[in-house]
């Protein structure tokens, strides 16, 4: 029963995807109880990562939600975006032909159906503690621990975000030989 709790120690560092080791930016996606601010504090604080706030320097993204609607925002952040193309001036008529053309049945329908794909629906998705850190690159889940704070107030949150920041910190460091 002693050696169970060094076990665990050596099994969580074994466990640790290499790519953690890896990642030098993050970048923190709104989080429950405003999680997100005080992990962006610990962690800059203690120096285990860089957070960016722009999406594109990050190597990875934390966040406390994975599935379709995370895997959309992923889509908004590292699309490329669209180059805005210059359309020549339309007549008059034109414009007012466009405006007065009634959208058919089958345009309708089409556009509930793309409205239902967006909803979608997850059992991953609301956060109960989970956090998850993201390799932007590939979008596999390299990290994930638990963090649930027992109310929303800060100094909870706040004990969470240093418990996750140093889980983190353990988790990156080189395994022991």
């Amino acid at each position: 029963m002693k050696f169970l709790p060094v076990l665990f120690c050596a099994m969580s560092v074994w466990a640790a995807d290499p790519a953690v080791r890896e990642v030098k930016a993050v970048y923190l996606l709104p989080m429950t109880n405003g999680l997100d601010q005080y992990l962006a504090s610990q962690l800059t604080k203690s120096g285990v990562v860089q957070v960016v706030t722009d999406p594109l320097k990050a190597d990875a993204v934390f966040t406390d939600r994975v599935g379709e609607a995370f895997e959309r925002k992923l889509a908004d952040l590292y699309a490329p975006k669209p180059v805005p193309k210059v359309e020549e001036p339309e007549a008059a008529e034109d414009k007012d032909k466009k405006k007065a053309k009634p959208s058919s049945p089958a345009d309708m329908k089409e556009n509930e159906s793309v409205m239902a794909a967006r909803v979608g629906t997850s059992s991953w998705g609301r956060g109960r503690g989970n956090i998850f850190l993201v390799q932007r690159s590939t979008g596999n889940v390299i990290w994930s621990t638990m963090g649930r704070p027992k109310d929303s107030s800060a100094e909870n949150v706040a004990k969470v975000a240093g418990k996750i920041t140093e889980e983190l910190k353990r988790d990156r460091a080189e395994p022991k030989q």
